[in-house]
Parts: structure tokens; C-alpha cells; sequence
């Protein structure tokens, strides 16, 4: 016969599955250290190359400047303005990374917590559906 309770924890297993797979992996396969450093270093190399690209297309907007203070020999004023600026970008990008990568981390956490919880529910019914079994058999 078949048992609501277990097909009702048994749906909403699939469904948690369905639609939080990826993070339900990510929770059970990473320290929170790994998961948080992997998402800093790609974020770093990204970046770099968006920071690069706006570099990029800043020269090329401001080339008349820029080949003025190149004429005058302000290397060092030019080459310091595009470290600092990097740096400041680089240090709010990893900032704001840190905070969403924490926050989803324990985000999928609490999910995985949630989805132990469903299949511990799914193990004692079943556990309680084979002791109503073996009672029934010793009756008879």
C-alpha cells in the first residue's frame, strides 16, 4: 500500500533537488574556505581583464591627455593614478565577492541542513514501515 507521508517527503526531496542541485553539491562538496577562495581567484582574474578593458577604452577616450603628460615625461603620475585605481577596484570587487560568496554559502548550507533533514524523515518512515511489517508477520 502506499504511504502519503513518505511519496509527500519523497516529492519534495525531487523538488529540492530540481531546483537547488547545484548548490546542494557545492554545500556538501566544499569547506566554506574553499568554496570562498575558489570564488576570489576567479573573481580576481575577471577583474583584472574588466579592469584592463576599461583601462582600455579610458586611453583611448582620453588620448589627447594622455599623450600630453607622455610628451612632459609624467610616467610615474600616470603609472600611479592606474596601480591605485586597480587597487581600489580590485579591493571593493573582492569585498563585495566576499560578502554574496559568504552569504551563499551558508544560503546553501541551510539548504543542505533542510535537505538531511528530509532524507533522515524518508529513513525513519521507512524504518518504521518495516517494524509494522515484521510486527504483522509475528501476529500471524
Amino acid at each position: 500500500m502506499l504511504n502519503k507521508k513518505k511519496i509527500r517527503t519523497m516529492s519534495k526531496i525531487a523538488v529540492m533537488e530540481k531546483h537547488h542541485g547545484e548548490e546542494l553539491q557545492k554545500a556538501r562538496e566544499y569547506y566554506r574556505s574553499d568554496y570562498v577562495a575558489v570564488q576570489l581567484l576567479k573573481n580576481v582574474c575577471y577583474l583584472t581583464v574588466a579592469y584592463m578593458i576599461g583601462l582600455l577604452l579610458w586611453g583611448v577616450a582620453n588620448m589627447d591627455m594622455l599623450i600630453e603628460k607622455l610628451n612632459r615625461m609624467q610616467i610615474k603620475g600616470i603609472l600611479a593614478g592606474v596601480i591605485i585605481s586597480y587597487l581600489l577596484c580590485m579591493t571593493a570587487g573582492l569585498l563585495l565577492t566576499y560578502v554574496i560568496t559568504m552569504k551563499r554559502y551558508f544560503y546553501g548550507q541551510e539548504l543542505f541542513r533542510h535537505y538531511q533533514v528530509l532524507l533522515q524523515r524518508l529513513e525513519d518512515e521507512d524504518d518504521i514501515e518495516i517494524l509494522e511489517v515484521t510486527d504483522l508477520r509475528r501476529k500471524k
